[in-house]
């Protein structure tokens, strides 16, 4: 199976949302990865709506340097859908943290806690990612890795760099896509010959089109997810959804994504059926 990577170059362009409302849409088993350096365990504080505390990252560092790496990714996991593909309550998940799930179709290991944080994950990111493949290999889930900003310090370079596929977020305004040219350039020109990198706008023709930025980029792009702040605090703050959230184009968007970006790499293994929440 294969580790993907989502990042942005500047800005807020909705990277932690997009991942999650991904791992929702994905067909089969996923895990998503908080490597944001810059902390605030935005996705426990954010989705869970802090009602969760587990350990992160620099747990999962304490967890390397012990050998046990892999072991560490699937203790420090918090399921958010089974294996059924049926999601987790957060009162189920907050009365008892402990509890064991099988096979989750869905989990979420979280990120550190302050950017603070970020000088003692910067040894993580290269066994990180060879723990990733590992288990990716011998189980069949995929990662979707939540990078952050590129060039933070801490940044997960060796995962941005060596992913099966980057995916670099950004919206449509002149000054986001100015900060993402050379960004695109650089990962474009990557050192790993399998490596894909893709664009993703969040916004499309707010004002440029997707097709005019990836043609200036000179890098395919994945898609795009309308700007829909609303139904992406669903993701971010943990909102009700509402009635409609699963029949609108956001989430048909995020779904249509997540299909594009597994058919990179798994051809035509791709199941329609994404997880519910």
């Amino acid at each position: 199976m294969a580790v993907f990577c989502l990042c942005s170059a500047s800005g807020s362009p909705g990277v932690t949302s997009t991942v999650l409302g991904l791992g929702y849409q994905w067909g089969g088993s996923v895990t998503v990865v908080e490597a944001d350096p810059s902390g605030g365990n935005a996705m426990l504080t954010g989705m869970l709506r802090g009602q969760l505390v587990k350990p992160g990252l620099v747990e999962l560092a304490k967890a390397g340097q012990a050998g046990l790496l892999s072991e560490g990714l699937a203790r420090l996991a918090v399921p958010l859908v089974d294996a059924a593909g049926v999601g987790i309550p957060r009162e189920i998940l907050t009365s008892d943290p402990g509890q064991v799930w099988a096979t989750p179709r869905l989990s979420l290991v979280p990120g550190s806690l302050t950017f603070e944080q970020a000088p003692i994950l910067t040894k993580l990111w290269e066994p990180l990612m060879v723990g990733m493949r590992s288990v990716s290999a011998s189980t069949g889930v995929d990662f979707l890795v939540d990078a952050g900003r590129l060039g933070l310090q801490g940044w997960p370079k060796a995962i941005v760099e060596a992913a099966d596929v980057t995916v670099l977020c950004l919206r449509s305004s002149l000054r986001e896509a100015s900060g993402a040219a050379a960004w695109a350039k650089k990962l474009a020109a990557g050192e790993f010959a399998e490596h894909q990198l893709r664009l993703l706008l969040i916004g499309d023709g707010h004002p440029y089109p997707v097709r005019d930025i990836a043609k200036e980029f000179k890098v395919e792009a994945l898609g795009q997810i309308p700007w829909d702040p609303k139904r992406a605090r669903v993701f971010s703050d943990g909102a009700g959804h509402g009635r409609g959230f699963a029949r609108s184009g956001y989430v048909a968007a995020l779904r249509a994504v997540a299909q594009a970006l597994q058919k990179i790499v798994h051809a035509d293994q791709v199941p329609t059926r994404g997880n519910s929440m």
